[in-house]
């Protein structure tokens, strides 16, 4: 790959990124103020923070095992990486962080 392509496609990631944190940011700003929120127990945030972590590695590492894996067609191991996330997104109930919805 052209190191110039590359590093713009770096760019473009880490853009990608820095947004969503700051998303993150603003959406936990918004929910700490929440009665909903403040109400739960101390238990339920430790059970959501846990499962949250346990889909986040499980995904991590799928998508560390696609990035190693070798490809007898040659494709480009980023795309792998971004296949292997768009699965996992759409399969795990915990990809954006712990939900207080159950």
């Amino acid at each position: 790959m052209d190191p110039n392509r590359q590093l713009h496609q770096l760019e473009r990631e880490i853009a990608a990124t820095v947004a969503d944190l700051a998303a993150a940011q603003r959406r936990i700003a918004q929910l700490v103020g929440e009665p909903a929120i403040s109400a739960q127990s101390v238990d339920r945030f430790t059970h959501e923070r846990d499962s949250w972590r346990i889909d986040r590695e499980a995904r991590d590492d799928a998508i560390n095992a696609a990035a190693h894996r070798k490809s007898d067609r040659g494709e480009d191991v980023r795309q792998r990486m971004r296949e292997a996330e768009h699965t996992l997104h759409h399969t795990s109930g915990h990809e954006r962080g712990p939900s207080m919805s159950r």
